[in-house]
């Protein structure tokens, strides 16, 4: 898992500009804590969630199957 340290750098309307240095990324204000400000930090954690991926793998197959077989 890795973790990012983020500073919130401004809020536009329904959107939050996180900075990491130099590097900056728009996100919903809110998938994020509710009354936050500019200027406090945020620490997000990203890993790769291989039962979720494998899941949806399983899912497009079985779509992609359901259009194959009822397209003969």
């Amino acid at each position: 898992m890795k973790k990012i340290k983020l500073v919130i750098d401004r809020i536009e309307g329904e959107t939050a500009i996180l900075k990491n240095g130099t590097e900056s990324i728009s996100f919903p204000l809110n998938q994020l804590p509710a009354d936050l400000k500019e200027g406090e930090i945020l620490n997000i954690s990203i890993y790769r969630d291989g039962a979720e991926t494998e899941a949806q793998k399983q899912t497009a197959k079985e779509i992609l199957n359901e259009i194959l077989n009822n397209g003969v």
